[in-house]
C-alpha cells in the first residue's frame, strides 16, 4: 500500500481534504482506504474506512483519570500506539492500493510526541511507500510572518516524522487568488520573502530574516503550493497527482 498522511495546524482543513480527496479517487476507480487516527474528534465530513474511535475512547480516559482535553489527547494517543496493530491488521485485510491518514487537529500531539513517530514508524513497515501533505490555511499565512511561521512549522513536522512533504493551500474558494500568486513568491523568492518581512510593522533583524527565508526558499523546500477547495472539489486532481509524484509514480499522472 502507498500511505499519505494529511497534516496541518487545527482548523486547516484535514478532515475536509480526506474526504474531497477520497471521493474523487474512488469515482476515478482507485483503491483507496481512508482511516481516522484522532481519538478526539466529534464529528466528521466522511465515514472512515477504519475509525481509532473504534479502539480508543476519549471520554472514558476522561473520566477514569479525570484529564483535561488536552490531557486526554496526549493519554489517548499512548492508546493508539497499543492498538495500532489491530489497525494495521484491519488494513492488511482490505490490502488497499492507496491508504489516507487523517491525522489529530491537534498536531502537536501527532508531530511533536514519541506516540505520533512509534505510529509513523509502524505504518512506514507496511507501507511500500508514504509521503504527506501539510495544510496551509490561509487565514495563517496572509502575512510574510505568519507565512514564515507556518513554513517553519512545516519543515519541523517533516524533520520530525522524517518523511516526504509538500504544502498545499486549503480554502481557496474563501479567499483571494491573487494572494495565492504572493505566497507562491514567498515559497520561491528569498529575496521577495526578505523585503516584505521588512515591511512588517515589526520584524526580524534583517540578517535573521535572510537566513531564515534562504533556508525556507532553497532547492529542497521551495516549492510552487498548490490551492484547492475542500468545499468545492475544485483542483482535488491537482492534489492527487501531487501525491502521485511524491510516491515516486509516472510524473504525477492520474491514470
Amino acid at each position: 500500500m502507498d500511505s499519505t498522511f494529511i497534516l496541518g495546524p487545527a482548523g486547516s482543513g484535514k478532515s475536509s481534504l480526506v474526504s474531497v480527496l477520497s471521493q474523487w479517487m474512488g469515482e476515478s476507480g482507485l483503491d483507496v482506504l481512508t482511516v481516522n487516527l484522532d481519538p478526539g474528534v466529534k464529528r466528521l465530513p466522511y465515514g472512515p474506512n477504519i475509525d481509532v474511535r473504534d479502539f480508543v475512547f476519549i471520554d472514558e480516559l476522561i473520566d477514569k483519570h479525570e484529564l483535561g482535553p488536552n490531557g486526554a489527547m496526549i493519554l489517548a494517543m499512548d492508546y493508539v500506539v497499543l492498538n495500532i496493530d489491530q489497525i494495521l491488521d484491519e488494513i492488511e485485510m482490505v490490502s488497499p492500493e492507496y491508504v489516507l491518514f487523517d491525522t489529530p487537529g491537534q498536531l502537536e500531539v501527532f508531530a511533536y510526541r514519541h506516540s505520533g513517530e512509534l505510529i509513523v514508524n509502524s505504518i512506514r513497515e507496511q507501507s511500500e511507500n508514504e509521503t504527506s501533505l501539510f495544510i496551509l490555511d490561509p487565514a495563517l499565512v496572509s502575512t510574510p510572518t505568519g507565512f514564515t511561521s507556518i513554513k517553519l512549522l512545516a519543515l519541523s513536522t517533516m524533520y520530525r516524522l522524517k518523511m516526504s512533504q509538500s504544502l498545499i493551500m486549503s480554502k481557496i474558494d474563501k479567499f483571494d487568488p491573487k494572494a495565492l500568486d504572493v505566497i507562491n513568491s514567498w515559497s520561491m523568492e528569498p529575496g521577495r520573502l526578505v523585503s516584505d518581512l521588512m515591511l512588517e510593522p515589526v520584524h526580524m533583524s534583517i540578517e535573521l530574516s535572510k537566513e531564515v527565508s534562504e533556508v525556507l526558499s532553497s532547492r529542497q523546500f521551495s516549492q510552487d503550493i498548490i490551492g484547492y477547495s475542500g468545499t468545492s472539489g475544485e483542483n482535488v486532481d491537482l492534489v492527487f497527482g501531487l501525491i502521485q509524484r511524491l510516491l515516486g509514480k509516472e510524473d504525477g499522472l492520474v491514470l
